[in-house]
């Protein structure tokens, strides 16, 4: 909000321009107005640890989120807190969430991750094999590696194989397995025991392969599936037929479209034991600056699992909040569900995306639902339009929280804003409230510090319930 210094009788006073008018009146009592001119807002004061400063407006806030979250069932204990709700912070503390602002912020787009994630493990190009332990017992062989159909077992493959054999020589073969790795190393560090160390590798490769020909044969019937990948040639489990894969691209693509749009995430992938998790997060629309202890500043869901049959799939989230005066922290909500890979395990995927989504779902309900609110578009015109001329309004008329916020001429920013908005939007065919808050918040950090400060505080008000811009009568349907 801009803010007015008013010169009289040799003193100053700084008000926001709401209190203008009053503030002049009042003034107007005891004498002449020398001047009032536009200035930057006074910079709020900062706690320390030897004396602590209440922002009253963000104990209001953070009072009203924190109801909000308790009954949509996120329990929120300030108790867990170092000082009251609504204490300034220090000055790093505040340094501190700038910095998990930019972390947060260079973070890709939830969806694209989630993208990117599912494409690395569909180029493994795997495939699922139903056989005996008979059958698989003529295809063990070893040249070289430890092959089972011409693909190589990895240890969490042969560990499923004698597990579903009930077999007793896991130990043994663990054994020779680890006797091989240590020859290898050795006959690397050792070339004049290669020829002896090569044979005792062999010999080890080929009592591996007929303890597990041996094992599978006296199973015989039962019935396995092995889980293969063609672009490694593995096959990294052996696992009952009952197994249902819930593998990350199946799962992924029920779990973008439930995030919010603006959801930003990390993932992460470990080929070997083919683990992986998303984790997402969505970040307060109050500015850095405004934040006090006790803020609900961010709210994340993970979800994760282990392909090779070691793991169940877990999903689980949470709000993370200010805890003290260096922006420490601690959390509501963070309880997990798991799931075992059998029966309908997508319908319990569901459900587990539901449980972890309540804490991401519960805090964007505190913030304000209005950031997803939908800016309509008289029929006829198209966003090209329009967006111009709404930022020129937004700018200019003072129902409006951005009006009189920057410096310079309005065309020039409305054409920027507007240039922003093309670049910054995530929904293609509709006009939200978020996308136009997202490239304001983009657009101002040209901006000096204190008209960015108001600046930003700006778009947090008006993405929680700001009104909403309306055409001027210079623009109207063809």
């Amino acid at each position: 909000m801009q803010h007015y210094e008013i010169h009289a009788r040799g003193e100053k006073k700084i008000v926001p321009a709401t209190e203008l008018d009053a503030a002049c009146q009042k003034l107007l009592l005891d004498g002449p107005i020398e001047r009032v001119i536009p200035c930057e807002a006074p910079a709020k004061p900062l706690s320390t640890w030897t004396e602590q400063v209440t922002d009253e407006q963000a104990k209001q806030r953070i009072e009203a989120q924190h109801s909000a979250l308790n009954a949509s069932g996120v329990a929120v204990d300030s108790a867990e807190q170092f000082y009251a709700t609504g204490t300034r912070m220090a000055d790093i503390g505040y340094q501190n969430q700038d910095a998990r602002k930019r972390e947060h912020e260079v973070k890709g787009l939830a969806r694209d991750k989630a993208s990117e994630l599912a494409s690395i493990v569909l180029a493994e190009k795997r495939r699922d094999i139903e056989t005996t332990a008979a059958a698989l017992a003529r295809q063990i062989k070893t040249n070289g590696k430890l092959t089972a159909g011409g693909f190589a077992l990895n240890e969490q493959a042969i560990r499923g194989l004698l597990g579903r054999c009930e077999s007793p020589a896991l130990g043994y073969v663990l054994g020779i397995r680890d006797r091989i790795r240590e020859a290898v190393a050795a006959r690397e560090a050792n070339p004049d025991q290669r020829e002896t160390l090569q044979a005792s590798i062999g010999a080890d490769k080929e009592r591996l392969a007929e303890t597990l020909r041996h094992e599978l044969a006296m199973a015989g019937s039962v019935s396995l599936k092995m889980r293969v990948r063609e672009s490694r040639g593995d096959c990294y489990a052996i696992v009952s037929p009952s197994y249902v894969p819930a593998d990350a691209p199946e799962v992924l693509a029920g779990i973008v479209d439930d995030l919010p749009r603006d959801a930003r995430a990390t993932y992460a992938y470990d080929a070997v034991s083919t683990t992986w998790e998303l984790r997402a997060s969505v970040w307060t629309p109050t500015p850095v600056a405004e934040q006090a202890v006790g803020e609900a500043f961010e709210g994340y869901v993970s979800f994760r699992s282990r392909d090779n049959g070691a793991g169940a799939f877990r999903g689980g989230g949470g709000v993370i909040l200010i805890r003290c005066l260096n922006a420490s922290t601690y959390e509501a909500a963070s309880s997990e569900m798991r799931r075992r890979h059998t029966g309908a395990i997508m319908v319990d995927v569901a459900a587990v995306l539901k449980h972890g989504m309540k804490a991401i779902d519960a805090l964007c309900q505190a913030w304000g639902v209005a950031r997803a609110e939908v800016i309509e578009v008289p029929a006829g015109l198209k966003l090209q339009d329009v967006i111009p001329d709404f930022w020129s309004s937004m700018l200019t008329q003072r129902q409006y929280a951005f009006a009189g916020l920057l410096p310079g001429r309005t065309k020039e920013h409305a054409k920027g804003l507007t240039e922003a908005y093309f670049a910054e939007r995530r929904e293609p065919n509709k006009l939200v409230r978020s996308d136009m808050a997202q490239a304001w918040t983009r657009y101002i950090q040209e901006q000096p510090a204190g008209v960015r400060r108001e600046a930003e505080a700006a778009a947090g008000a008006w993405l929680v319930g700001g009104r909403m811009p309306r055409l001027s009568e210079s623009v109207s349907p063809s």
